[in-house]
């Protein structure tokens, strides 16, 4: 199969799975039992002003027809109104997903921070002492939960020096990422020891390629041989394991947003389900389950590109 039938192929899977997601929401939203009506205007409110809203809301339809209705309201960015604030749903997880993303994309930048020097440093000396210290890094930072270290790194950096806060996001773009500093470092630690034994296997596999021994019977350097021969072919499973990171980081997100206090989605979701803000919750889980399905299926395009033999016709 060409490049081009498999990011066809990739098209048409990706948009099934999103269209899956939607009708499991609406299955659920429907399973509820809620009267949307009633839950925007309050228990007060009288049943003839219910009704009217329940009819504008096209809640009275058949399930098919509000299904489809459905897919309308999300194919414009219309995710209904919230039952806690009357306000429409877009208007609240707006500024969330900005949170949300920025944490994430700085979470994985300390990640790669972290990886790839250490596992570089590991895969140099198979089994000697920096490659015993980089593994027993990597269990530790497995087994170490995501709120006791942020706990810790406030403690240990935040309370003592003053130089990020303890809680809180700002309100400019540089208090912003002031702000989300610590939470994305613990992020990142926790995202870490899986691209660390990644990148510490492949690289360990690259060095006793032929062409890197090829390049080394030349008098090319170590640190040249790691970076410039081996690198190359070691991101490519580095590749497929971030996009696995990608849906345990937006879980591991929302225990750290709610220990920074960080409005993003995953502190929505909780405050929302507490709520039960039924739209609130279902906009904030599909936003959170598209982006899981869109990444998966671009990083399988991006490792074509590093792949050659994914490239070749078959």
């Amino acid at each position: 199969m060409t490049i081009l039938g498999r990011v066809g192929r990739g098209l048409v899977q990706m948009l099934v799975l999103m269209l899956g997601c939607t009708l499991l929401v609406f299955i659920l939203q429907s399973l509820s039992g809620r009267d949307p009506g009633r839950s925007i205007l309050g228990i007060y409110a009288s049943q003839e002003a219910v009704d009217a809203l329940n009819e504008q809301l096209g809640a009275n339809q058949p399930a098919l027809v509000q299904y489809i209705r459905f897919l309308g309201d999300i194919l414009r960015g219309d995710f209904g109104i919230s039952y806690y604030s009357a306000s429409p749903v877009a208007d609240l997880i707006g500024p969330r997903v900005l949170a949300t993303g920025m944490l994430l994309l700085m979470g994985f930048v300390f990640a790669f921070a972290i990886s790839l020097p250490l596992s570089m440093v590991a895969a140099r000396r198979p089994g000697g002492i920096a490659d015993g210290f980089v593994r027993s890094f990597t269990i530790a930072g497995t087994v170490m939960p995501a709120f006791w270290l942020g706990i810790l790194l406030i403690l240990v950096i935040a309370l003592p020096t003053g130089l990020f806060p303890v809680g809180g996001y700002g309100d400019t773009f540089a208090e912003h990422l002031r702000g989300l500093v610590l939470p994305a470092l613990t992020l990142g630690i926790g995202l870490a020891p899986v691209q660390i034994r990644t990148l510490r296997t492949a690289w360990i596999r690259s060095m006793d390629s032929p062409y890197v021994e090829a390049a080394r019977s030349r008098g090319v350097g170590q640190s040249r041989l790691m970076v410039t021969h081996a690198l190359p072919n070691s991101v490519t499973p580095l590749i497929s394991i971030v996009a696995v990171q990608i849906g345990w980081s937006i879980f591991s997100a929302v225990i750290v947003e709610n220990t920074f206090r960080i409005p993003g989605l995953g502190q929505g979701l909780v405050l929302a389900a507490n709520q039960s803000d039924f739209p609130v919750v279902n906009a904030t889980t599909l936003v959170l389950a598209f982006t899981v399905v869109f990444v998966s299926f671009t990083t399988d395009w991006i490792s074509m590109l590093f792949n050659p033999r994914l490239r070749s016709t078959r």
